[in-house]
């Protein structure tokens, strides 16, 4: 279908409707996710990414969650995060959240929330966030 964001117009094939997900997921091995969510990589790193000490899952959205991004003095709303990194509306819901117990460690491969950071030094995991191809490029 046709879509309007931000006074742009874009073709693209209809994408599935975001079931509810949360998976394990065990850092290299690429987590594939629900139809029309695409899959979730992870880079070794050293001192840069997420801790790679923690156990992760990947969740969707509920509602509801905060981050405090490495970058940010202060937590905010993942609906104001996403809406200032101006990701499109068809993209926000399909963003996998990566948790570290209860806690949201990432939002897919644009943030990583404080204390959920790869130390100085450490290894650590970057995550990579392969979108799903739904016509044309973003």
């Amino acid at each position: 279908g046709v879509r309007r964001y931000r006074k742009a117009l874009s073709a693209r094939r209809a994408l599935p409707p975001v079931l509810p997900f949360d998976l394990p997921w065990s850092p290299p091995r690429p987590l594939p996710l629900p139809p029309g969510c695409g899959v979730l990589h992870a880079l070794e790193s050293v001192g840069a990414g997420l801790r790679a000490d923690q156990a992760y899952s990947v969740r969707s959205r509920r509602g509801g969650e905060r981050c405090q991004p490495l970058t940010r003095a202060h937590s905010q709303t993942l609906k104001k995060l996403l809406q200032e990194a101006a990701l499109p509306p068809w993209w926000r819901q399909r963003v996998p959240l990566i948790y570290a117990g209860d806690e949201l460690a990432a939002v897919g491969d644009l943030w990583i929330c404080r204390g959920h950071e790869a130390a100085p030094g450490a290894p650590g995991w970057v995550p990579r966030w392969q979108r799903p191809a739904i016509g044309l490029p973003e």
